[in-house]
């Protein structure tokens, strides 16, 4: 079995589990705090399937738009800023979907404030490193990061 259908196989798992466990509880509010979980493990799907071999990096390929091409030093830096994305977005899915699980549905709405601030950290305290790391590389800013993205998205 290839490890895209395995991995597909466990989702399927999870989810049906999820959806189990909703159903016995109380299905309304919980369903709708799981919600959120669902957007994180998206982001967490578009980061992670680019680490498979023989694919480009997200990162790496923002990178590669911004500079038109991609500097060497770079592809282990990205490609490690990709992996830590996919966990970040990856664990902020777990974190919102157990909340209402274990009765804390209240907490989701600052839970997820918390996890907005932490990752606009991660993503400007990030440009910061990189303009240490990689001085010689002219650096775009935080606004230039984001066109990048868009433009890597829409291009699809």
């Amino acid at each position: 079995m290839s490890r895209r259908a395995l991995f597909l196989r466990i989702v399927g798992a999870l989810l049906l589990a999820l959806a189990v466990a909703v159903w016995w509880r109380d299905y309304g509010a919980t369903l709708a705090g799981v919600l959120p979980a669902f957007g994180y493990a998206a982001v967490m799907v578009t980061f992670a399937r680019t680490l498979r071999r023989g694919h480009e990096p997200l990162i790496t390929r923002f990178c590669r738009l911004h500079h038109g091409h991609l500097p060497e030093e770079c592809r282990g830096y990205t490609r490690r800023l990709t992996v830590i994305w996919a966990g970040v977005t990856g664990a902020c899915a777990l974190e919102v979907a157990a909340l209402p699980l274990l009765g804390w549905a209240d907490w989701i709405g600052p839970v997820n404030l918390i996890n907005l601030g932490l990752m606009v950290a991660l993503f400007l305290g990030e440009h910061a490193l990189r303009a240490r790391v990689f001085p010689h590389l002219p650096s775009g800013s935080p606004l230039d990061t984001g066109r990048i993205m868009l433009q890597s998205l829409r291009s699809r």
